[in-house]
């Protein structure tokens, strides 16, 4: 903790109910935006396995650790250090005096295509996956499938033995879906089932793109003949869109990879696998006609290596050699620590 002297906290949109286990500090600021995560830390680890994660930071760190010189002992914060302890000891306590260790109870169904949740519990937290897509968090009814699966192939490697990937192909076939559901204490269930879809073609680029919607960040057409498809590191990745005249939107719809989200958030971030794939937003008017679009193709490179094993049934606490697999780690760099927590849903699992 050394330029710094506030904490910031930071996590993935559907992951921001860990924010409510942190005890109350005007030390701590929230993160509510949110950015690639190639920039982040060891966190996205876990989180690319669908392992809830927060990162703890010093905000003079601005999230990036350099080695400088000036890292000495006399320039560390050691009552921000102390503070950031505490708040992880906070989520613990917290967690703990809740007692409560029962998974939270769900029904799922699929109608026609579109999967549906429901829970006589309130203030549950659902994540969606479809084909090892996590969608994040998205309401009951909001997620359609298509009538055709998603896949794309490794065709070679570059010289760097980054994989060089085929066209997209859209076969027939049955989704897997799996459905995760938190309770606020970190208890979760989860659902698995094989659904089949329904035609679900996007409606493409409108010709009168009367709101001026826009997938941000996107590489244009002659960007794309130039260097190619654009490439991003890390599956965790956020597509976000911008509104120019947002009173002309009644309602707004994504496509992932052809399955669509209603009502999809501008500040979702989706779990993808490596590989191509397409995104397209559709903003619809009040007689539900198409006022506007917009698409994009590009590549996602996975961060983590191909040695990183996970444990078996998604069980953080299975340990196949002697090293194990760390599950809280404090990570230090020149004079800035951080703490990167897969906070304390695995700690309550192990007792339980």
């Amino acid at each position: 903790m050394a330029y710094g002297d506030s904490l910031k906290a930071r996590a993935l949109p559907q992951h921001r109910w860990l924010y409510e286990w942190l005890p109350g500090s005007k030390g701590i600021i929230y993160e509510r935006d949110f950015s690639n995560p190639a920039a982040v830390g060891d966190e996205v680890n876990f989180q690319e396995r669908h392992i809830p994660a927060l990162r703890l930071v010093d905000q003079g760190s601005h999230l990036i650790i350099w080695d400088t010189p000036e890292d000495r002992p006399e320039r560390l914060n050691y009552t921000l250090a102390a503070e950031c302890a505490g708040a992880v000891a906070g989520a613990i306590a917290w967690v703990e005096d809740t007692g409560d260790l029962t998974p939270p109870e769900y029904v799922v169904r699929v109608e026609n295509g579109t999967i549906y949740y429901d829970s006589p519990e309130k203030d549950l937290t659902y994540e969606v996956i479809v084909d090892g897509q996590n969608l994040g968090s998205c309401p009951s009814g909001a997620v359609s499938l298509p009538r055709t699966i998603h896949t794309t192939e490794v065709n070679g490697y570059d010289r760097y033995e980054n994989p060089l990937w085929g066209p997209i192909r859209c076969v027939p076939g049955a989704h897997e879906v799996q459905i995760i559901g938190y309770d606020r204490a970190g208890n979760r269930q989860k659902t698995h089932l094989t659904a089949e879809g329904r035609d679900l073609d996007f409606p493409g680029v409108a010709a009168k793109n009367s709101v001026g919607i826009a997938i941000h960040g996107k590489r244009s057409q002659e960007g794309i003949e130039t260097f190619g498809l654009q490439k991003w590191l890390g599956c965790i990745h956020l597509l976000d869109y911008r509104i120019e005249r947002p009173e002309g939107v009644a309602a707004i719809a994504g496509f992932v990879d052809g399955i669509r989200v209603a009502n999809i958030s501008s500040e979702n971030s989706f779990h993808l696998t490596p590989g191509n794939h397409t995104y397209g937003i559709v903003a619809y008017g009040e007689d539900g006609e198409v006022v506007g679009s917009d698409e994009t193709t590009f590549i996602i490179r996975s961060l983590l290596k191909e040695s990183f094993e996970f444990p078996p049934n998604n069980d953080p606490f299975y340990e196949p050699g002697p090293k194990g697999i760390p599950i809280i780690g404090i990570f230090a760099g020149g004079g800035a620590l951080v703490f990167a927590l897969v906070l304390i849903m695995v700690y309550r699992k192990r007792r339980h």
